[in-house]
């Protein structure tokens, strides 16, 4: 078998298992947490508490009330969706491991996108805290949690191999 297709068929296969975890999750946060309070997980640690984001990520334009907003926000994810699956095909040529950061975030937004189209919010429930030292002011989900370790996974492969992606990005690789 071609090694390209397996290399893809196992990303796509991240990419399927990674958003359908989110929607899984989502569905029981739903179920579960919608109509009680918060649920600890790990005292002093994790709690999960049911949130509709009616915004982007932390928030970010939920105090906006326009139906406006909603198109604005779909078409802002579908544009990022769009612009991974540009990247992942600029860099075709790379290896599993430069693949896999831009399908994790693919697959957080994937979750995130359909959450947003099925209901006109994301669902959030995972809030992290530590005692009451920290507390992380903003609840979060399954996809947040892929397109941050995807974020991370990203920023040290463009750290410390800059120069493949400048090739793989001006096509001076083969494919």
């Amino acid at each position: 078998m071609n090694k390209l297709f397996v290399k893809f068929l196992i990303l796509f296969t991240v990419t399927f298992t990674g958003c359908n975890t989110d929607l899984h999750t989502k569905r029981l946060a739903v179920d579960k947490l919608r109509e009680s309070s918060t649920i600890t997980v790990l005292e002093g640690f994790i709690d999960l508490s049911y949130v509709e984001n009616k915004g982007m990520v932390f928030g970010v334009l939920s105090d906006i009330e326009s139906n406006l907003k909603h198109y604005i926000l779909i078409g802002i994810t579908f544009g990022a969706i769009l612009f991974m699956i540009y990247a992942i095909w600029r860099i075709r040529a790379l290896s599993f491991c430069y693949h896999l950061p831009f399908f994790l975030i693919l697959s957080g937004a994937f979750g995130n996108f359909i959450n947003r189209l099925s209901s006109g919010y994301v669902v959030d429930f995972i809030h992290i805290y530590w005692k009451d030292i920290i507390d992380f002011p903003y609840i979060f989900n399954i996809a947040d949690v892929l397109i941050l370790i995807g974020e991370i996974m990203l920023i040290f492969l463009v750290i410390f191999r800059r120069d493949i992606f400048h090739k793989a990005a001006f096509n001076e690789l083969s494919a």
